[in-house]
Formats: structure tokens, C-alpha cells, sequence
């Protein structure tokens, strides 16, 4: 019988080494197209983000346990290889019927049917070497710690335990010390929570405590804000009826914190600078009396009027536009919003794909537009306005070396502590009063975000 889940989790993984999209993207196409629905997306998903999430570390057991490199073995092969080890471990504790089943998943593949027989000894080899060292109830990072080398350098020791990169681990140890970046790579080992905040433009309190409970979904509020939950209990897939009829929006809560610093008056006009599918815009919109949103990107504007529709909300305006050149309004704006395209190093926990299509490069690019854009968006603030400048990143290139660029250069610019403009993110303020947040290690988005002022 045709395993059609495994078979749908193999197709994804194959189809995000061959391009840049999301997983969830990926795995909801593919899920659709061959009828998936509840657990048998729900499977798919965990699959597909596990082998993911887990990939250099479930490489290096694969590797010590069958005796050769898994970089030498066909794609498919290596990720049938990659799903099986993942599920024995992490998954399923009748380790060897996920053997089986990853048999049978490369028996069913024309490309993989001749190497059965490697994948079923290679499986069953590993799990054997892992046996033999004792790490039978240890998880997938405990069991390379136990097979490694003794006196490997950090970077390398917590790269293979914890499926990071060398060069990622060695920029976070010498940011943030050994110890914590040990840290924050063991919560990125987990998925994230899910975080939602009601959309009370259209809908009262208890019309929102009402559909939850109608659908079955828990939640508790976060401590940093009272307008944020974190979901407990249930399943929002993103064709949820609350999510489809606008009674919520999902939100991580980092991302949220950094927009509620901007706190525009009912009567102002603010700009959402880089504004995506509008997440962010549509919070704002419940405060202000406009919002002009700016994004070069004209399918994510197209987003961004679907949301706005989806939730009700009719004060927000898109308009398409290269936000390093002069902007195509009129200004100055007493309120400004800049979430600047970046390396997202801040996801690595809710997106483990992008782990692997990062790079040094990458983030001095990113910095490189950003500080562009941050430069321009300084240019349209009114005296005495206010701009929060938010990236997904914790890489100081890309955060805190722009913002202290633009102060010298601007002297009509001061820089406000965050932990003035709300002292529940004093955890996160950073010695110059910025938000720094760590992917994970309060179990949320790593971020950063700089309150600026001008004079």
C-alpha cells in the first residue's frame, strides 16, 4: 500500500533543496494536491520540519552508524534516510517499524527503488550504534554529543550537535558567549508556540472568547502584554475559520513587542516602512487614524489589501515603492515604522530552513540595504517624531552598527531606552536601550528593535 503522507513529506524535502520557498508554503501545496487533511498534514508537517530542523546532526549518525559520508548519497536517498532516522528517534519509539516504513517509502520511489537495501541497512546500522553507546532514550543532539570526538572547538562540537552551521555558532559565541549561545540553540531544537492577538476593530471581547472556545482553541496571555496570547491547546491551521473570518491574527510575540514601541496617537498619520503582508499594519491601524504602508514588493501589497479585508480594517493604504529612493508621499510623518528586510538569524527556530541558505555575505548585503533604508525613513520624520527601527536579526551588523551609523551622521537623531516607553522589556534592553531578544530563550522570535527620536 502507497504510503501517500511519507511519500508527500519525500516530495517536500526534495522540492526545498531545489529552491528558496518555505516549508509550510511547500508542504500545504503538495498536502492539498493530494488530499491531505488533520493528522495526515499534521504528520507531514512534523516530518518535514524535523528532518529540517535536525538535518546536520541526523546526518552525522547517519554517517558514523553506516560508515559513509552523507553528503556521497543521492538526494532522495538521504532524504528518505534523514525522515527515518528522524522519526526512530524523535517520533515513533517503535524505532525499527519507521526501518520499515522508509523501506517501503524507497521501494514505492522509482529514482530510490534500487536503494532499499542500502537505506534499511544504513537505518538499522545506525540505530544499532546508538544502542551499543547507550543513547537509546537520548534525544537526536544528546546521541552526537555521545558519539563525537572529544576536543572539538565550539563552533564545530555545538554545530553537529544542535544542526547548525560552524560559522553561525562561531558569530553567536563571539556575541553572546558560549554559555548563552548553547542555549539559545537548544530552544531552537523545539517548535515555536503560536501567538495570536484578537482583532478587536470588529469583534468584542467575548465575541473572540466565544470562537475560540467554538473551535476548540486554548490560550494564555503572555506577560509582556496584555493584548497578546499565547495558544496552549488546539490546532490553527492557516485556513482556520478564525483566522479566515478576522477574528484573530497570528503574531510572534517579539514582533509584537517591537510594534507596540511605536504607540501612534488616534489622530496621527504613521508610516509602516518595508510592510510585508501587513502584520504589523493592521495593529497599528487599530491606534492611528491612517497608516501608509510601503513595500517594494507588489504581491505582498496584494496580501496586505487581503488581510485588511479579512480583518475589516479600512484605514490602511498600500503603496508600492523602493524605500532607499525618495518616497513617493508627501511628508514628514510624526511616526514611522521601519521593519527593514534582513538575514532573519532571529527565526532560526521557527523557520529551521533558512539555517541552511544563510551566510556572512548575506548578512553584510542585508546591512548594507537596511542602513539605506533606515537613512531615507530618518529623512520623512517630523521634528520630534518618533521611528522604531525592527529587524528578525540579532546580528549587530544588521541591528545596533546601523542605528549607531545613522546617529553620527544625524545629529538631530537621539536614541530613547525601550524600557522608558515600557518597562516590561526591561529583560531585553540592552546597554544602550535597545531591544535585543534571543531567539528562544524566552521562548519567542529573536529580534531587535531601537526607539529614535528627532530633536
Amino acid at each position: 500500500m502507497v504510503d501517500i503522507p511519507r511519500q508527500t513529506a519525500l516530495r517536500a524535502l526534495l522540492a526545498l533543496e531545489d529552491n528558496h520557498s518555505r516549508p509550510d508554503v511547500v508542504i500545504s501545496r503538495l498536502c492539498s494536491e493530494n488530499g491531505l487533511h488533520g493528522r495526515d498534514r499534521a504528520f507531514v508537517s512534523e516530518l518535514c520540519h524535523g528532518a529540517l530542523r535536525h538535518m546536520r546532526a541526523l546526518d552525522y549518525i547517519l554517517s558514523h552508524g553506516s560508515g559513509r559520508p552523507a553528503q556521497s548519497m543521492d538526494p532522495p536517498v538521504l532524504s528518505i534516510l534523514r525522515m527515518g532516522m528522524y522519526q526512530a528517534l524523535e517520533m515513533d519509539r517503535a524505532r525499527f517499524a519507521a526501518v520499515n516504513e522508509s523501506v517501503e517509502l524507497a521501494k514505492s520511489w522509482k529514482k530510490t527503488v534500487r536503494a532499499a537495501g542500502f537505506v534499511n541497512a544504513a537505518l538499522r546500522q545506525s540505530l544499532r550504534a546508538i544502542d551499543r553507546a547507550g543513547g537509546t532514550e537520548l534525544a537526536i543532539w544528546e546521541v552526537v554529543k555521545l558519539l563525537q570526538p572529544v576536543g572539538l572547538a565550539p563552533a564545530r562540537r555545538l554545530g553537529e550537535e544542535y544542526s547548525f552551521p560552524d560559522y553561525w555558532v562561531a558569530r553567536w559565541v563571539a556575541n553572546f558567549g558560549e554559555e548563552v549561545t548553547e542555549k539559545i540553540l537548544a530552544r531552537c531544537q523545539s517548535k515555536s508556540p503560536l501567538f495570536i492577538r484578537p482583532n478587536m476593530s470588529s469583534n468584542t471581547a467575548m465575541q473572540v472568547e466565544e470562537r475560540l472556545r467554538d473551535n476548540n482553541i486554548r490560550v494564555k496571555p503572555v506577560p509582556w502584554d496584555e493584548g497578546l496570547f499565547q495558544v496552549t491547546d488546539g490546532i490553527l491551521p492557516p485556513d482556520s475559520p478564525l483566522i479566515v473570518d478576522g477574528v484573530i491574527q497570528p503574531q510572534d510575540a517579539s514582533s509584537y513587542l517591537a510594534s507596540r514601541l511605536l504607540a501612534p496617537a488616534p489622530e496621527e498619520t504613521i508610516a509602516d516602512v518595508c510592510c510585508g503582508k501587513g502584520i504589523k499594519s493592521g495593529l497599528f491601524a487599530h491606534s492611528a487614524a491612517r497608516v501608509v504602508a510601503f513595500d517594494s514588493n507588489y504581491s505582498l501589497l496584494v496580501s496586505l489589501k487581503n488581510n485588511m479585508a479579512r480583518q475589516r480594517i479600512g484605514n490602511v493604504f498600500p503603496v508600492l515603492a523602493d524605500m532607499t529612493r525618495p518616497w513617493p508621499v508627501r511628508g514628514p510623518f510624526s511616526r514611522i515604522f521601519v521593519d527593514a528586510p534582513c538575514s532573519g538569524s532571529g527565526l532560526a527556530r521557527r523557520h529551521p530552513e533558512g539555517k541552511w541558505r544563510k551566510s556572512v555575505e548575506l548578512i553584510e548585503k542585508m546591512g548594507r540595504i537596511q542602513s539605506g533604508i533606515l537613512a531615507r525613513a530618518a529623512e520623512y520624520l517630523a521634528p520630534g517624531g518618533m521611528l522604531v527601527y525592527a529587524i528578525c536579526s540579532v546580528e549587530p551588523e544588521e541591528g545596533r552598527d546601523n542605528v549607531e551609523k545613522l546617529l553620527r551622521s544625524d545629529k538631530t537623531l537621539v536614541r530613547e531606552r525601550v524600557g522608558a516607553r515600557n518597562t516590561r522589556l526591561l529583560d531585553f534592553e540592552t546597554d544602550t536601550g535597545e531591544m535585543l531578544i534571543l531567539p528562544g530563550i524566552h521562548d519567542i522570535d529573536g529580534f531587535f528593535a531601537s526607539v529614535i527620536r528627532k530633536k
